[in-house]
């Protein structure tokens, strides 16, 4: 299908990328884990190589529910590919049709998924590893405010994150085999950081103040 590269939003609904999302979504139902790790590598491959600013978002409201329901051991595979897609999802938005962007977080807010995501971040048996993750993956949409019980915790380990990047930066400044998982999508470590910390600032002065309380970013002072 060919497409008019200069107005995407005009033909959002008319396109035919992840046409097939559907029909792997009814495969997450699958007894089978083996069957549903194979399916979850097909939907991020599938979401990979798409342009999604043809997409809209109710293309992704059924294969949120889907995720939902892997989410339950939040230690399991399942769980960890679940939350890669989730990943992928939260890079790619940036280049959705803002119309479609910001529907897409209003579905996301609605879902169950992101209470899943903000117990697991408080859940003292959930692996290091996994909480971070899913800090910088989680819609930030889903953050009830400066008072939420997850919103300082996602803080300190973007922080966290962000503070060890910076090191590296200083400590090998041309270094330029130090790539992230986000290479392939032109994004590096500091930018995921600084882009989590600028969303969160954007949300309301409260959650600036809170976050003009941690420690300044030193990259490039």
């Amino acid at each position: 299908m060919q497409h008019l590269e200069f107005c995407p939003g005009k033909h959002v609904n008319k396109c035919n990328e992840l046409k097939n999302l559907h029909e792997l979504v009814v495969q997450l139902n699958s007894k089978d884990s083996s069957v549903i790790l194979d399916v979850l590598e097909t939907i991020i491959h599938e979401i990979e190589y798409i342009p999604i600013e043809y997409c809209h978002e109710e293309q992704f409201s059924e294969l949120l529910d889907g995720l939902e329901t892997l989410l339950g051991d939040i230690q399991s595979k399942l769980a960890e590919k679940a939350i890669s897609v989730i990943e992928i999802l939260w890079e790619k938005r940036f280049t959705m049709i803002i119309s479609e962007r910001t529907k897409l977080l209003s579905i996301f807010k609605e879902k169950y998924l992101g209470k899943i995501m903000k117990e697991a971040i408080l859940n003292l048996y959930t692996q290091a590893s996994v909480k971070e993750r899913i800090a910088f993956s989680i819609f930030y949409v889903t953050i009830d405010g400066v008072y939420d019980a997850c919103y300082i915790p996602i803080l300190d380990m973007i922080q966290s994150k962000l503070n060890v990047e910076e090191e590296y930066q200083f400590q090998h400044p041309s270094d330029e085999n130090h790539k992230s998982k986000w290479y392939k999508y032109g994004v590096s470590n500091l930018e995921v950081s600084i882009t989590a910390f600028s969303f969160y600032a954007m949300i309301s002065d409260k959650f600036a103040k809170e976050i003009a309380k941690k420690d300044g970013i030193n990259i490039g002072l």
